[in-house]
């Protein structure tokens, strides 16, 4: 039998520009790692070891690791065994719009009804939306779309207004040597940075290839990359809510993904419905009357952390509802 201390669990979400880890505490107090960078092609070993490297304490926790909703088993096998390889000894498996219900009814304390639906809108480095059900064995996932649309696209328009002519933007965009890779993993670390910063000021001013190249960037610049992507997720959005059954009818949709603090995107959602505050774990959570039907559009202080902290947290509101959600309908065991 797989060994760890009891109480004692750590969600992680490996996504494609962020690493997340979630520490909860028998206690029941989560805290938030450090958050990583996801390399441009990550090693899912290394990145585990790095993530267990940054707990406070040797203890030994329950690793649950979200995994993209429509990942086969050969895929999540993978992951496990790359948590074994990193030091792990008990690794789960959860989808991650089931790690987001955890979380929204957990964390934030919402319902979610025998028969009710949560929409769950993942925007981050790409775009995933799916439609999680209260049924009578557990939470099940009865549609989903994804889309290449998000931050990555966000960051290539980027990377295409700023770019110039010359052998070093050549270098950066076609590299050769390894000095060109790293020259470019310099750019898209910068871009990335920038547009974070300008989730709080209108500017943001970096410097590429030791500092041959000076480069200002303006949240209108983003605003305007950003509208395409704004209008792509809200279509599929409502497409995937049409395909529904009338008592499929959702209840709440959920914002989520380190994409939504984007202020142009930050706008759009607030637009959706007047606000009222809300008291949640991990920061103050938003909630509007939206589109689409009735449900209620839901936005957090911290949207990239919601799939770990749902993670970590998944176990006890497994336990706390003994007889409606049992372990099997939530993850898949690791072998």
């Amino acid at each position: 039998m797989p060994e760890f201390d009891a109480g004692h669990t750590l969600g992680v979400d490996i996504g494609s520009s962020t690493t997340v880890a979630a520490a909860r505490t028998p206690d029941g107090r989560v805290r938030i790692l450090p958050v990583l960078r996801t390399p441009r092609t990550p090693d899912h070993e290394a990145l585990l070891a790095e993530v267990r490297a940054g707990l406070r304490r040797k203890v030994r926790p329950e690793l649950i690791l979200t995994y993209p909703h429509g990942w086969d088993g050969t895929r999540q096998a993978t992951l496990v065994d790359a948590a074994r390889a990193a030091g792990f000894d008990a690794v789960r498996v959860i989808a991650g719009p089931l790690a987001a219900a955890a979380y929204y009814t957990s964390v934030l304390g919402r319902p979610l009804p025998f028969g009710a639906a949560l929409v769950v809108h993942d925007l981050g480095a790409t775009f995933d939306v799916a439609v999680v059900v209260r049924r009578a064995l557990g939470l099940e996932v009865v549609a989903a779309e994804h889309r290449d649309v998000g931050g990555a696209a966000i960051d290539r328009g980027i990377v295409r207004y700023i770019g110039g002519t010359g052998p070093v933007w050549q270098s950066m965009r076609e590299p050769v040597t390894d000095e060109d890779r790293r020259l470019r993993d310099q750019l898209w670390d910068a871009v990335r940075t920038a547009k974070e910063q300008l989730s709080t000021a209108t500017s943001a001013r970096f410097t590429l290839a030791r500092r041959s190249i000076e480069v200002e960037l303006t949240r209108g610049v983003v605003d305007r990359l950003v509208e395409p992507v704004v209008r792509e997720t809200m279509e599929v959005t409502r497409d995937l809510v049409r395909t529904l059954t009338p008592t499929e009818d959702p209840i709440g949709i959920l914002y989520i993904g380190g994409t939504t603090r984007v202020p142009r995107l930050a706008a759009a959602l607030a637009a959706s419905g007047s606000a009222a505050s809300g008291s949640a774990a991990s920061g103050s959570a938003t909630a509007g009357n939206a589109a689409p039907g009735n449900a209620v559009a839901v936005t957090v202080d911290r949207p990239e952390t919601v799939l770990a902290h749902g993670a970590a947290v998944a176990a006890a509101a497994d336990a706390a509802h003994q007889g409606e959600m049992p372990a099997r309908r939530w993850w898949r065991l690791g072998r």
